[in-house]
C-alpha cells in the first residue's frame, strides 16, 4: 500500500478534483481481507481528521470500512475504530442505521475462525465485548439509537433453522442489552419469545415423543398401567434428535437464567427488580403466548417467575381471570385464560391451598351465577353458545382432581368443599359432565364418589347412551361437529430436558393412584362402572377401596396418570 493511499486528506482531495485512481485504491485496500492492522489503523487515523467531509457522496468507501472485520484485531485497530465510528455516527447520523446494523450483525459467530475451540470462544467473547462496548458509547452519544435499533435487532435476528450456535449467540447478545438500554428489554424480550413461540409450534409434544419412540397410547398410561419400556415416568425426555425441540430447550434454558439472574441478586429476590421484569413478561405473554394456538412449553417462563413470589403467582391468576370475566373479550380469548387457570392452580407446586381455595371458589361462584341467570325450561346443552361456562367447569373438575388432597386435608376443608355444591353444576340443564373432556370427567366422578360430593355415574351413563352426532352444512359440504370441549391444558408435563432441569422441582404431578375398571359386566350402569381414585388421609366419610366395591385396587407405576393430553386439546379417546 503506498503512502499516498493512506492520506485520506490528499485522497478527497484528488476525488474532488475528478482523479478517482487514489479514491478506487483506498476501497480496494480497504476490501483486502489480508490488510494489515498497521495499514489500517494509518488510515482510520487519517479518516478520523476528515469525518465532516464523508457526507452521502461517500457511502461506498464508508461501506467499506464497515465491512471491515475490526473487533477481534489488536487493540490498537479496536481504539482507532471505536474512535471513527463515534464520529463519523455523531457528525453524520444518517449513517447511523448502518452503524448500528453492522454492529447487530457482528452478533453473529464467524464461520471462518480457525483454531482450537478454546481459542475460537475467547476470541468470539472479545469480539462480543467489543461491540458491547461501541454500542452502549453509541447509544449514550446519540438518543435516537433506541429507535433505530429495535427494528434493525427483529429484522437481523437469524432464522429459526439456522445452527444453534448462532440462535445461541445472538440471542445471549440481545439479552445483554438491556443493561445499558433499559427501554428496549420489554421489546427484545418480546422478539426472544416470538422466535420461542415459532420453535414451539414446529415441536409438538407428539413429535418430540415419536422422535424417541416412545409414543404413548393413552389408555394404556391412564388405565392399563403398563408404560412402554423406554418410557422415562418423570417425563425427562431427549429431544437432541428433534431439531426443533433441541433449540428450545436450549433458548428456553438462556431465557429462564436471565429471568433468575435479573430477579436475584447474591441468590436473593431483588423485589423491585423482579417486579418490572414481571410487568414486561406478562405484557409479552399476553401478546405472543396466549394468542397463539398450540404451544407446549414457551409459556413455562410464566410459570417459573410466578414461583420466585406468591404475590406474583396471585396476580398472574389475578390477570387470566379479568380477562375471563371481561365480556368484550373473543371467546376463544376467555377459554384460553381460564385454561391457564386451571392448569397453573393444578400444577404449581408453589401455589398455596389458600391461593386454591380462593381461586376455586371464584369459579365455583361465577359457575353458579351463571347458572342462575338461566330458568331450567330455556337452557339446553350447547357449546357454541356456553364455551366459557364449560371451559370453567372443565377447570374446576381438573384443579379438584389435582388437589384434592390438598383441599380435603386443610383444616375445614371438607366442609369447604361441600359448600361448593358441585351436584348442583354436575346436575344441572347445561350438563357439563357431557361437554368436559372424558378423562376428566371420568376422574373428577371417582374423587367426589369417594368423599360423596358429587354423584355423577348416572349422569356419565345417560350422556353415554344419549350421544348423537350433530352435522352441520359448510361450504365443503356437512361435517360432524363435537360435543367435546375443545380446550387445552397449558402446563402440561414438561418434556424439554436442558431448561426442564429448572422447571421440574416446582412442577406438581398426579399423584392419585390409577381409576380402575371393576370386575364383571363392563356395561354396568351404577356406580360400579366407574374407576376410583386413592384417597390418603381422607377427611370426611371414609371408603375404602377392597373387594366389597368389586374390584381390587392396584397401586400406580406412573407418576403422572393426567399425563394424558397434548396442547391445545386432548387425544379424545
Amino acid at each position: 500500500m503506498t503512502p499516498e493511499v493512506c492520506n485520506v486528506s490528499l485522497v478527497l482531495h484528488h476525488w474532488t478534483q475528478g482523479e478517482t485512481k487514489l479514491y478506487d485504491a483506498l476501497i480496494e485496500v480497504l476490501n483486502d481481507p489480508k490488510l494489515q492492522a498497521r495499514d489500517l489503523v494509518l488510515i482510520l487515523q487519517s479518516m478520523r481528521g476528515c469525518v465532516t467531509q464523508l457526507d452521502r457522496t461517500h457511502e461506498v468507501l464508508v461501506g467499506s470500512l464497515m465491512k471491515v472485520n475490526w473487533p477481534t484485531q489488536e487493540e490498537s485497530v479496536i481504539k482507532e475504530y471505536r474512535s471513527f465510528l463515534l464520529n463519523l455516527l455523531s457528525a453524520h447520523t444518517f449513517y447511523l442505521k448502518a452503524g448500528l446494523r453492522m454492529l447487530v450483525m457482528h452478533f453473529l459467530p464467524d464461520t471462518s475462525e480457525n483454531g482450537t475451540e478454546a481459542e475460537t470462544i475467547a476470541l468470539a467473547d472479545k469480539k462480543f465485548i467489543n461491540i458491547h462496548l461501541v454500542l452502549r458509547a453509541v447509544s449514550s452519544l446519540i438518543p435516537m439509537t433506541t429507535t433505530v435499533l429495535m427494528p434493525l435487532l427483529s429484522s437481523c435476528c437469524p432464522f429459526i433453522l439456522r445452527p444453534l450456535h448462532h440462535l445461541q449467540c445472538f440471542f445471549t447478545n440481545l439479552l445483554q442489552i438491556p443493561t445499558y438500554m433499559p427501554s428496549l428489554r420489554q421489546p427484545i424480550l418480546e422478539l426472544i419469545v416470538s422466535r420461542l413461540v415459532q420453535l414451539d409450534v414446529r415441536s409438538p409434544r407428539c413429535e418430540i415423543e415419536l422422535t424417541e419412540g416412545i409414543k404413548q397410547e393413552v389408555d394404556q398410561v391412564m388405565f392399563e398401567m403398563e408404560v412402554p419400556s423406554n418410557y422415562q415416568g418423570d417425563n425427562k425426555l431427549d429431544t437432541s434428535e428433534h431439531v426443533e425441540a433441541e433449540r428450545l430447550d436450549v433458548l428456553m434454558e438462556l431465557l429462564m437464567k436471565y429471568i433468575h439472574d435479573t430477579a436475584y441478586k447474591d441468590d436473593v429476590c431483588d423485589w423491585d427488580s423482579c417486579k418490572k421484569l414481571y410487568r414486561e413478561l406478562l405484557l409479552v405473554f399476553e401478546r405472543m403466548v396466549l394468542p397463539t394456538c398450540a404451544t407446549s412449553h414457551c409459556q413455562f417462563f410464566m410459570f417459573y417467575i410466578c414461583s420466585f413470589k406468591p404475590v406474583l403467582a396471585d396476580g398472574f391468576i389475578d390477570y387470566l381471570w379479568t380477562r375471563f370475566q371481561n365480556p368484550n373479550s373473543e371467546t376463544v380469548f376467555r377459554q384460553t385464560s381460564v385454561a391457564y387457570i386451571g392448569s397453573f392452580i393444578s400444577r404449581a407446586k408453589f401455589i398455596s391451598i389458600k391461593t386454591l381455595k380462593t381461586c376455586m371458589g371464584l369459579m365455583v361462584e361465577w359457575v353458579h351465577r351463571y347458572l342462575e341467570q338461566f330458568s331450567a325450561e330455556t337452557v339446553f346443552p350447547d357449546i357454541s353458545h356456553h364455551a366459557p361456562f364449560y371451559s370453567v367447569c372443565q377447570a374446576i373438575f381438573y384443579a379438584f382432581c389435582f388437589r384434592s388432597k390438598d383441599i380435603l386435608e386443610s383444616k375445614k376443608g371438607y366442609k369447604w368443599a361441600e359448600g361448593l355444591h358441585l351436584q348442583r353444576i354436575v346436575t344441572c340443564r347445561l350438563n357439563p359432565l357431557r361437554s368436559c373432556l372424558p378423562l376428566v370427567v371420568e376422574t373428577f366422578s371417582s374423587v367426589t364418589r369417594i368423599y360423596q360430593l358429587a354423584f355423577c355415574d348416572t349422569i356419565i351413563e345417560k350422556n353415554k347412551r344419549c350421544t348423537i352426532p350433530v352435522s352441520t352444512q359448510n361450504n365443503d359440504g356437512f361435517a360432524v361437529q363435537t360435543e367435546i370441549l375443545e380446550s387445552f391444558f397449558p402446563f402440561d408435563p414438561y418434556l424439554l430436558n436442558r431448561s426442564g432441569e429448572l422447571i421440574w422441582p416446582l412442577y406438581r404431578e398426579y399423584t392419585g393412584a390409577a381409576v380402575s375398571t371393576l370386575h364383571g359386566n363392563q356395561d354396568m350402569q351404577t356406580e360400579d362402572d366407574d374407576f376410583l381414585t386413592e384417597m390418603e388421609n381422607k377427611v370426611g366419610p371414609s371408603v375404602t377401596p377392597g373387594p366389597h366395591l368389586g374390584f381390587t385396587w392396584k397401586p400406580p407405576t406412573s407418576t403422572d396418570f393426567l399425563n394424558y393430553g397434548t396442547s391445545p386439546g386432548f387425544k379424545h379417546v
